[in-house]
């Protein structure tokens, strides 16, 4: 734990419970050499004791994934989750990734942020996708059910930018269409709520 605690400027304690990590050293040498982008995602359901089951991926440059660590842990948190990446980063200590990609978790997404406070973090495109739907056809937020079809396609047209200025283009021209097309107010304020997402997905065109 002492080196954990110097691995990263961040407060880390122990939590107890269990934390399960595999690395073999060919997964340890791509990481090292394909992880300045790398994929973190869980699923839960594939063992008896109810843990999430985490992988940590990369792509190579003939654009395969390959699983680079797993884990389990007890403690689905923050705390948790930055315990195992700091122990990943001792295994692998070049390991510097400019970004990465993750679901809409907060407690990876705060993870990350505590130990790599400099890597980009980019949401999966079809969480994102998940979370336009799911907010646009929650009732409190009054959308008729023709209008979220708009809506939604005004989002995939943005996110389908290639460079920061296509997608501001893009931005501008969807909030013309919305506030002189629809009169809902409704309508024109999801349009601003969801603007921010796809702008995270912009610099993954560039990334090398």
């Amino acid at each position: 734990m002492d080196e954990l605690r110097n691995a990263a400027p961040i407060t880390l304690e122990g939590r107890g419970g269990t934390l399960l990590l595999v690395m073999d050293n060919e997964q340890k040498r791509m990481l090292q050499r394909y992880g300045h982008i790398a994929c973190m995602d869980a699923t839960y359901k594939v063992v008896s004791w109810g843990l999430p089951f985490f992988m940590l991926t990369v792509v190579d440059e003939h654009r395969k994934s390959f699983p680079v660590a797993y884990f389990m842990i007890s403690h689905e948190c923050k705390e948790s989750i930055a315990e195992v990446l700091l122990y990943i980063r001792l295994l692998v200590p070049g390991w510097k990734p400019n970004a990465l990609i993750l679901d809409k978790d907060d407690a990876e997404i705060l993870a990350c942020k505590r130990v790599f406070p400099n890597a980009l973090i980019i949401l999966c495109e079809f969480h994102v996708k998940q979370a336009w739907l799911r907010w646009l056809r929650t009732g409190t937020h009054g959308i008729p059910k023709d209008k979220q079809r708009v809506l939604y396609k005004y989002m995939n047209d943005i996110m389908k930018s290639t460079s920061v200025p296509q997608a501001s283009y893009k931005v501008s021209e969807k909030i013309s269409i919305a506030s002189t097309s629809h009169s809902s107010a409704n309508i024109f304020c999801a349009l601003f709520v969801m603007l921010f997402t796809p702008m995270l997905f912009i610099p993954r065109h560039d990334m090398t």
